[in-house]
């Protein structure tokens, strides 16, 4: 179960609004901006999840380098969030997309910019004063920034917004009409939620209390891109639990141990 404490309307506005940006201005976030980020870290540090979030407030060129956000390269992110987690802990990767995407929104609602961007990491080009222990992995960085070419962020809103229909992606679709205002609106927000390279490897199955998710497993079986899409079905399952709360429900979340990912309640 993972409980958040967010403000449900902020955060339902901010899924909307958010593009990833991978070009940004040169300098460095403000001071409360900072302070901001910083304070919403702590909090998700101190949930004992299994994972550790460090902010750091320095450019992140030599981290990126060589490495590919979902649109392309990353250029000039002033600061970057690094998600550790502990790799034997269950449930971690989809623990890393639900909080970072938590942190991400809190982000766009301060008009911070953002980029989910995962790979092969070189320890050495890493923070010296990151320690990532014997039994943790850092899973993904997301780039924090001012967004710097605002031409080219309307152009990959466009291209950001391509997405599956809600026909290819609900398995009894012809429920969803059904289905209660929150839970249709629900689907319709974990339907924008950002994942590597555009996937958008989910799969969800309604009923009038219920969201099961589900992972397309038809999507690239490739092992290494298996982590991802748990990254990415925990960021779809914070946008369900966010627009479930704006539309006054109160949902529980649980996580499957069978055939389902996860499956939220209301």
């Amino acid at each position: 179960m993972l409980n958040l404490n967010f403000n449900s309307e902020v955060l339902y506005s901010a899924a909307f609004s958010r593009i990833s940006a991978r070009n940004y201005k040169k300098h460095p976030l403000s001071k409360d901006d900072y302070s901001y980020i910083k304070e919403k870290v702590d909090y998700v540090n101190s949930l004992n999840t299994g994972i550790k979030v460090c902010l750091i407030h320095q450019s992140g060129e030599d981290v990126f380098k060589g490495i590919i956000g979902s649109y392309g390269k990353i250029n000039n992110a002033p600061s970057y969030l690094m998600l550790v987690g502990e790799t034997e802990r269950e449930n971690i990767e989809t623990i890393i997309g639900f909080l970072g995407e938590y942190l991400v929104l809190e982000c766009e609602a301060r008009a911070v910019g953002s980029c989910w961007v995962a790979g092969t990491f070189k320890k050495s080009n890493l923070p010296e004063e990151v320690i990532i222990k014997d039994n943790e992995k850092l899973f993904s960085l997301i780039a924090l920034g001012y967004n710097g070419d605002p031409e080219e962020m309307a152009k990959k809103a466009a291209n950001s917004r391509k997405r599956k229909p809600l026909s290819k992606i609900v398995t009894n679709f012809e429920e969803l009409s059904k289905s209660p205002d929150p839970i249709q609106k629900a689907i319709e927000l974990a339907q924008i939620a950002p994942s590597a390279i555009n996937l958008q490897p989910w799969k969800f199955k309604v009923s009038t209390k219920s969201i099961e998710v589900f992972i397309d497993q038809g999507l690239l079986p490739i092992e290494r891109l298996k982590n991802l899409k748990k990254i990415d079905l925990g960021i779809a399952t914070f946008h369900i639990i966010t627009a479930l709360r704006y539309f006054n429900e109160e949902p529980a979340l649980s996580f499957g141990d069978g055939e389902s990912f996860a499956k939220i309640t209301i």
